[in-house]
């Protein structure tokens, strides 16, 4: 139990972190710049950015951008904007709140796919968000999981003693019966 809390604990600070350095940053995507020859209202503009078709499409996902330096860029004819659509892989991957924060957490602890969240953060956020991951899956991946992995190792062996002295009792029992019924 004491493990688990451990462990928990420990998703939860990198769930925190990752919730306050990278809230929102997976729905920046690339839209086609619009005509430049089109009157342009902030109706017709918000209806143009909610559009998916005018977003940048690239082997069936919308392309991730960023606008820090040294982050994912749009092609040409396309510019980054910000809160545009959903999440990546219907919403789970995610950091814009605690619960999906804590599953993406987990996915990256327990290496399930976690290279994905870690593509696409960096094309969202730069490479220097390398340093984030490293600590996640060595500290959490490495260390914690092992360490929850040899505690029921550690709790296996102990009952598998306790099951093994169990069972000498109980054939000490039965050959002391069978002693007594051949005194007899």
């Amino acid at each position: 139990a004491e493990v688990m809390v451990l462990t928990f604990f420990c998703m939860a600070v990198f769930a925190l972190f990752a919730l306050q350095v990278y809230s929102g940053v997976l729905r920046q995507k690339c839209v086609y710049d619009i005509d430049p020859n089109i009157q342009i209202t902030d109706r017709i503009w918000a209806e143009y950015m909610k559009n998916s078709s005018n977003w940048v499409e690239k082997d069936g996902d919308y392309i991730i951008c960023g606008n820090i330096s040294r982050a994912g860029g749009c092609p040409a004819n396309s510019s980054c904007f910000p809160d545009i659509g959903d999440n990546p892989n219907w919403g789970y991957t995610s950091f814009d709140d605690m619960r999906m924060s804590l599953l993406t957490a987990l996915q990256l602890i327990t290496l399930d796919f976690w290279e994905d969240p870690y593509n696409k953060i960096l094309r969202a956020n730069g490479p220097w968000n390398i340093l984030f991951f490293i600590i996640v899956v060595f500290f959490g991946s490495f260390y914690l999981i092992n360490l929850m992995l040899a505690v029921v190792s550690m709790s296996y062996e102990a009952e598998a003693l306790v099951a093994g002295k169990e069972k000498e009792r109980e054939q000490e029992k039965r050959k002391h019966k069978k002693e007594k019924k051949e005194k007899k």
